[in-house]
């Protein structure tokens, strides 16, 4: 098995997103799913989560969100590692609001004419 981390920076299309994790999980999925199939990709295995400490968003519930809305899809089963800010302060002004997606891990075939 090979894995491929990418770096991407998600940001929810609309502000009153932030506060729905619901819609957060959906477009996080969405595009977890849809670079997963642009690299070719058979899975997710799991994405780096950063969460800004002023989003309200419950990581409880995102990760529930995010169980039943992927099935079905590439992501599913994928581990989400939610990070917070240590310091709302400190980390969060300038940051996005909401989500970002730091990274992921694909899995992908390994090709036997290598």
């Amino acid at each position: 098995m090979i894995i491929m981390v990418l770096r991407f920076t998600f940001h929810p299309q609309r502000e009153t997103d932030t506060m729905h994790e619901a819609s957060l999980a959906r477009s996080l999925v969405y595009t977890m799913n849809d670079i997963a199939s642009r690299q070719g990709a058979l899975g997710v295995v799991a994405a780096r989560i950063r969460l800004d400490g002023f989003s309200g968003i419950s990581t409880k519930g995102l990760n529930e969100q995010f169980i039943h809305l992927s099935k079905g899809t590439r992501a599913e089963g994928a581990l989400l590692k939610v990070r917070t800010p240590d310091s709302d302060i400190e980390d969060s002004y300038g940051a996005a609001r909401g989500l970002v997606l730091e990274s992921i891990e694909l899995r992908l075939e390994l090709s036997t004419s290598l």
